[in-house]
């Protein structure tokens, strides 16, 4: 089974949001996550995604789809999570392990104490100093050794930059898993708010392009109701809501097949009719 494929490019955030869905609920593959202590159904896809325009003020912005339920004051709480302190970051840490599950503690807490917006935002001030357009080399990890035998390590691996032209970037995210309903609006306001705080704003550049690449992109079963809901497409069937289920092919050769048959039939029995007359 071949995982699809969907590349999608858009100015507007949210209109992208509805066709991903769309796509999901119709051409994804029926998958199963977790472990036989918890089960979860769900429906992916592979998902490449490239915002601009418009689609970056609506990201800065917060403005989401009307029916995302992390919205308003929720979102806006969530997006503020990922700017806090170093300092508070750092209280934040499980005594027991040494760390805490959250991107933004990873991309601000690498390995040993490694800021890798800093790291970042250094590198942007400098090539700033020099007229080569596009460069490769600012990165940052949050998939780390430390998560090797966690049944759960960070959807999100890794952050990747480049210069575009002039003082305008491109930022890439690249998912190993993704939520698209729960997590897809609220992940990029987060990310890239913390990206222009921590990055952009500080070494005066701005983001023109962000990308998602998401290698199981997918909605879980729990959410079909709310889904079917904003794509107009019934969960089961994938067609659109309140329409019949299509007949198969064998279905209907199988009815032609059996009205020809009828029609014989009664011509017999018409037959058959006449012939008493003469018996």
């Amino acid at each position: 089974m071949v995982t699809p494929h969907f590349v999608y490019s858009y100015t507007n955030f949210n209109k992208s949001w509805e066709h991903i869905l769309k796509d999901i609920v119709l051409h994804g593959n029926n998958i199963t996550f977790g472990d036989m202590s918890e089960l979860k159904n769900a429906r992916e896809i592979h998902m490449t995604l490239q915002l601009y325009g418009d689609a970056i003020k609506q990201t800065l912005n917060c403005d989401v789809h009307p029916m995302y339920p992390i919205r308003g004051q929720a979102l806006l709480d969530h997006v503020a999570d990922y700017q806090v302190s170093q300092s508070e970051l750092k209280q934040q840490v499980n005594p027991e392990t040494g760390y805490v599950y959250t991107y933004q503690f990873q991309l601000r807490n690498y390995g040993i104490d490694c800021d890798q917006l800093e790291n970042m935002r250094n590198k942007i001030i400098e090539e700033q100093k020099h007229p080569i357009l596009a460069s490769n080399r600012l990165f940052a990890m949050v998939n780390d050794v430390k998560f090797l035998n966690n049944k759960n390590p960070p959807c999100l691996q890794s952050v990747y930059v480049r210069r575009l032209q002039g003082n305008e970037y491109a930022v890439r995210y690249i998912f190993r898993s993704h939520d698209i309903f729960g997590g897809l609006l609220s992940n990029n306001p987060a990310l890239t708010n913390c990206l222009n705080e921590f990055v952009f704003k500080p070494s005066n550049t701005r983001i023109a392009e962000i990308t998602f690449d998401s290698l199981s992109a997918h909605v879980y079963e729990t959410d079909s109701q709310i889904v079917e809901q904003i794509t107009g497409l019934d969960w089961d069937t994938r067609r659109p809501i309140g329409k019949p289920k299509r007949k198969t092919a064998r279905t209907t050769i199988h009815s032609i097949h059996q009205s020809a048959l009828n029609k014989t039939l009664d011509k017999i029995s018409e037959r058959c009719e006449e012939m008493k007359k003469y018996v």
